[in-house]
C-alpha cells in the first residue's frame, strides 16, 4: 500500500520538476505514513514540508501544487476524492475500494512471493533467540521469544538478507552446578541413600525423571560420582526436550553456540584482558568491576565476582565480540524486558573496546500475565513455583492471555522472559539491592534476603507496574531493512 502511494508521490514530484514548477534537481527523500487519526485518511505524506526550505516557499503552496499533479498521476479509481492538505502542509490520501480490490488481486496472484523484496541482498544477519538456560523445560515465556525470533528471521529472509538463526546454549556457571546437585540429591533419594537437597535447587518433576533414568541405567554405581555424570545426564535430557518443543513449533536453528566454549577457548580471559588494557576495569572488594564512568554507564558493574567466577556480563561481552568477528551486518538479540539494562551494558563495553556496536540490535518484548480459571499462573519450573511448560499443550490451551493494557492497575506480570543466561533465569539467583528493582510503594518486607531472589517476579497487591525504564517505552515500527538508532532498542508489546 505504502509502496504504491510513494510511487505516486514520486511521479508527481518528477512531473513538477520537469515542468519547472519546482527548483530542486531531483525528488527529495520523504515519508508516507499511516495517520494516527483515521479522520486524516488512509495515508499521509510530508513531501511538501520537506521541500519548503529548498524551494523558499510555504509548505501549503507546494502542497497545492502537488495535489494537482497527484490527481493527474493517480490511476482511475485509486483515490476516493482529491488529496487533502492538512496541518502545516501534510497531504492526506483516501484510497477508494477499487484500490484495495487491486491490492488483494495482486496478493493472490503473487502467492508466497507477495511482499518479498531484495532490500537486504548481499547482507548477512544473525538472529539469536530463545537461548533458555538448559536447566528445565521451555516455558510459555520462552515460546513467545521463539515465535518472535523466528518471525524476525523469516521477515529478514523475505527481504533478501542471508539469515543465521542461533541459540546460545549457556551451559556454564553456577546454575549447572546447582542442576547437577539437584539431580544427584533425587538420585540418592531413589536408591535409599541420605541426601541434602540444595537450598536453591531445581524442584521440578523433570529432575526426578532424570534421576530415575540414571537409576535404571546405572543402579547405585553413581552414588560416589562428583557430579559430572549428573550434569551430563541433565544437560542431555533437558536439551533434548527443548529441541523437541522447538520442532513442534516448526522452529530450527542453524547453530547452537555453547557458552562453555568461551571458557575453553580463552575468549573470556582475552576479553577481560582487553578491558583491563584500556583502563576500563577496577579491582576492589576482591572482585573485578567494569568502570561505569569510563564506558558511559551510571554505575560500575561486576565482571568477575570475589569468588573468581565471571558475572554474566563478561561472557556476554565475549560472546558478542565473537558474533561481530563473524562479519554479520546485523546482530539481533531477542530479549525479555528485564534485559534492557544488560543490553545497554554489553553495548557500552563493546563501544569502549572500539568495535562497531551499532550492528547489535536488541528486540525487547514485554511481559504478559497468564491466568487459568481466574487465577494467575506462574511459569517458572524451578524453586517453589508450579510448573507451566511449553511441553504441556493442554495446560496452554486451557489458559487465557491478558495483555498489559487490559490488566488492573495493581497487577504485575510474572511471565518468564527468555534469553536467560547463567544465573539469570526468571526466579533465578539474581540478588540485587532492593532499591534497584522495587517500586516505592512496595513493603520493605519484600526486600528481605529471603524474598529478594523472587520478589521482582511476584504479583501482589502492592505491585504497580514494571520498572520506570520500561514504562516510558514507545513501540517501534522499523522494518527489517531499517534499524533504529544504536542508542535505543526495539520494543514489542503494549504499554501497561
Amino acid at each position: 500500500m505504502k509502496r504504491h502511494v510513494e510511487g505516486l508521490v514520486r511521479q508527481a514530484l518528477s512531473a513538477a520538476i520537469e515542468a519547472g514548477e519546482l527548483r530542486v534537481p531531483e525528488a527529495p527523500a520523504f515519508a508516507v505514513e499511516v495517520p494516527s487519526d483515521p479522520r486524516f485518511g488512509d495515508l499521509s505524506t510530508n513531501a511538501a514540508l520537506v521541500l519548503a526550505r529548498a524551494e523558499g516557499r510555504p509548505p501549503h503552496a507546494i502542497a497545492r501544487l502537488l495535489v494537482g499533479r497527484l490527481e493527474a498521476a493517480a490511476p482511475a479509481g485509486w483515490l476516493q476524492g482529491p488529496p487533502e492538505i492538512a496541518g502545516p502542509g501534510f497531504i492526506n490520501f483516501r484510497l477508494a475500494p477499487a484500490f484495495w480490490q487491486r491490492m488483494l488481486a495482486d496478493a493472490l496472484a503473487s502467492g508466497e512471493a507477495y511482499g518479498r523484496s531484495a532490500t537486504g541482498a548481499g547482507r548477512r544477519a544473525q538472529v539469536e533467540f530463545v537461548s533458555a538456560n538448559p536447566t528445565g523445560p521451555l516455558t510459555v515465556g520462552h515460546g513467545r521469544n521463539a515465535v518472535i525470533g523466528d518471525a524476525l528471521a523469516r521477515l529478514l529472509a523475505a527481504n533478501g538478507w542471508q539469515v543465521e538463526r542461533e541459540y546460545y546454549f549457556n551451559n556454564a556457571g553456577r546454575q549447572m552446578k546447582v542442576l547437577a546437585e539437584s539431580v544427584r540429591a533425587r538420585y540418592l533419594e531413589l536408591i535409599g541413600r541420605p541426601a541434602d537437597f540444595p537450598e536453591d535447587g531445581y524442584q521440578g518433576e523433570y529432575i526426578r525423571d532424570i534421576a530415575r533414568g540414571l537409576v535404571e541405567r546405572h543402579g547405585a554405581a553413581l552414588a560416589t560420582d562428583d557430579g559430572t555424570a549428573f550434569r551430563a545426564a541433565a544437560e542431555q535430557s533437558i536439551f533434548a526436550a527443548i529441541r523437541a518443543t522447538q520442532e513442534r513449533l516448526g522452529i530450527t536453528f542453524d547453530r547452537y553456540f555453547e557458552e562453555d566454549s568461551l571458557y575453553r577457548s580463552g575468549a573470556i580471559q582475552r576479553t577481560l584482558d582487553a578491558l583491563e588494557a584500556r583502563g576500563l576495569t577496577e579491582r576492589r572488594e576482591g572482585a573485578v568491576w567494569l568502570r561505569g564512568a569510563a564506558v558511559g554507564l551510571a554505575q560500575d558493574r561486576v565482571l568477575v565476582k570475589s569468588s573468581g567466577e565471571p558475572a554474566y556480563r563478561l561472557p556476554d561481552i565475549a560472546y558478542h565480540l565473537d558474533k561481530l568477528a563473524r562479519g554479520f551486518d546485523a546482530v539481533i538479540d531477542v530479549l525479555g524486558a528485564d534485559h534492557i539494562a544488560e543490553h545497554q551494558e554489553v553495548a557500552a563495553a563493546l563501544r569502549a573496546l572500539g568495535v562497531d556496536a551499532a550492528r547489535v540490535r536488541a528486540v525487547i518484548y514485554q511481559f504478559v500475565t497468564l491466568t487459568r480459571h481466574g487465577e494467575q499462573v506462574k511459569m517458572s519450573w524451578t524453586r517453589r513455583a508450579s510448573s507451566f511448560s511449553c511441553a504441556s499443550p493442554t495446560a496452554i490451551s486451557s489458559s487465557t492471555w491478558t495483555s498489559p493494557s487490559s490488566r488492573a492497575p495493581t497487577t504485575r506480570s510474572s511471565t518468564c522472559s527468555t534469553r536467560t543466561r547463567a544465573s539469570r533465569a526468571c526466579c533465578a539467583r539474581r540478588r540485587r539491592p532492593a532499591s534497584r528493582w522495587y517500586p516505592r510503594r512496595i513493603s520493605r518486607r519484600w526486600a528481605s534476603p529471603r524474598w529478594r531472589w523472587c520478589a521482582r517476579w511476584r504479583a501482589g497487591p502492592t505491585w504497580s507496574r514494571p520498572r520506570r525504564a520500561i514504562s516510558s517505552r514507545t513501540a517501534s515500527s522499523s522494518t527489517p531493512s531499517t534499524w533504529p538508532a544504536p542508542s535505543t532498542a526495539t520494543i514489542i508489546g503494549s504499554a501497561s
